[in-house]
C-alpha cells in the first residue's frame, strides 16, 4: 500500500488469518542533488584521493576517461595495484557509499566524479 506522501510507505504483513495485519510506516529517503566534481589527476603509482566522505551523500559515479591508458583500481585508503575494483578506461562505476573513495593507478590518468546527495 503506497498511502501517504510520495515519499511515505506503508507496508502491510498479513497472514491472512485472525492473526491479523501488522503495518509499518517508513520515509523514503530520495536524492535531490547532483554535484559534478573538478576531473581528478591520479599520481602514476600512488593512493590518491577521488572524493573525501560525506554524510549527506547517497552514491558517487566515477568514470576513467577513455583516454586513459591503464585499468585502475577504486576502493579505500587501501587501495593498491591488487587491492580495489578494477576500473577500465573509458568505464564508469556508481557506488553507494558516504566514505571518501581512492583511486590507484600505474599511469597519471585522469578521472571526472560526480556526488549525488540529499
Amino acid at each position: 500500500d503506497l498511502s501517504g506522501s510520495q515519499n511515505d510507505m506503508t507496508i502491510i504483513v498479513s497472514d491472512g488469518g485472525a492473526a491479523g495485519q501488522y503495518s509499518s510506516t517508513f520515509s523514503l529517503a530520495v536524492p535531490n542533488a547532483l554535484t559534478d566534481i573538478e576531473d581528478v589527476q591520479v599520481v602514476a603509482g600512488v593512493s590518491t584521493l577521488l572524493i573525501a566522505a560525506n554524510s549527506t551523500r547517497s552514491e558517487v559515479v566515477i568514470t576513467s576517461l577513455d583516454t586513459n591508458s591503464n585499468t585502475s583500481r577504486i576502493g579505500s585508503s587501501s587501495v593498491s595495484s591488487s587491492r580495489g575494483t578494477p576500473l577500465t578506461a573509458g568505464s564508469s562505476i556508481v557506488l553507494s557509499t558516504r566514505a571518501a573513495v581512492y583511486c590507484f593507478n600505474a599511469s597519471a590518468d585522469v578521472f571526472t566524479v560526480s556526488e549525488i546527495g540529499f
